[in-house]
C-alpha cells in the first residue's frame, strides 16, 4: 500500500443544491445564500479536497471513486472505514444506500450494497486455499 493516502477527503454534492457546484481539480464552489450551511457563510466561497469532487447522483461512479479502491485494500488483508458526514438533508443516507433496497432502481443503489456485493463476489470466486474473514459494521448516527 505505500504511495496511497491513508486518509482521503472526498465531496458528493447532491443533487439539486443549487449554490455548490464542482469545478475542476477537485474545487467545490459554494456560491452564498444567505443560509450560512455548507462551509460558505454568506459569502460564499471555493474549497479544495484531496481525493475527489463529484457532482449530481450517479451512485456508479460515486462507488466506483470512493470505495471500489476500498474493497481492493480489503481482499488485500487491510481495515478500511468509509465515513458521510454533512448537514441534515444532505445525501448522506442516500449515498450510502441505507434505504431499502425493494424501493431502489439499480443505478441507484449506493455505496454500501455495491461493497458488499463486491466482497461476497470475490468470496465466491476466492480459491479453497484462501482463508476469509469478514467482519462488517454499519452505524447511522442522529442527534
Amino acid at each position: 500500500m505505500a504511495g496511497h493516502l491513508a486518509v482521503k477527503v472526498s465531496v458528493k454534492v447532491r443533487p439539486g443544491a443549487g449554490a455548490v457546484g464542482v469545478g475542476p481539480g477537485g474545487r467545490v464552489r459554494v456560491r452564498g445564500g444567505g443560509g450560512g450551511g455548507a462551509g460558505g457563510g454568506d459569502d460564499g466561497g471555493e474549497f479544495g479536497y484531496a481525493a475527489h469532487a463529484l457532482g449530481g447522483s450517479d451512485q456508479r461512479g460515486a462507488f466506483r471513486t470512493l470505495a471500489l479502491p476500498m474493497v481492493q485494500s480489503l481482499r488485500d488483508g487491510f481495515d478500511c472505514t468509509l465515513m458521510a458526514y454533512g448537514q441534515t438533508g444532505s445525501g448522506k443516507t442516500h449515498t450510502m444506500g441505507a434505504g431499502s433496497l425493494a424501493e431502489v432502481a439499480a443505478e441507484q443503489v449506493g455505496v454500501i450494497p455495491r461493497v458488499v456485493e463486491q466482497l461476497f463476489n470475490a468470496l465466491e470466486a476466492s480459491g479453497p486455499d484462501e482463508v476469509w474473514a469478514l467482519r462488517v459494521s454499519f452505524l447511522e448516527i442522529y442527534n
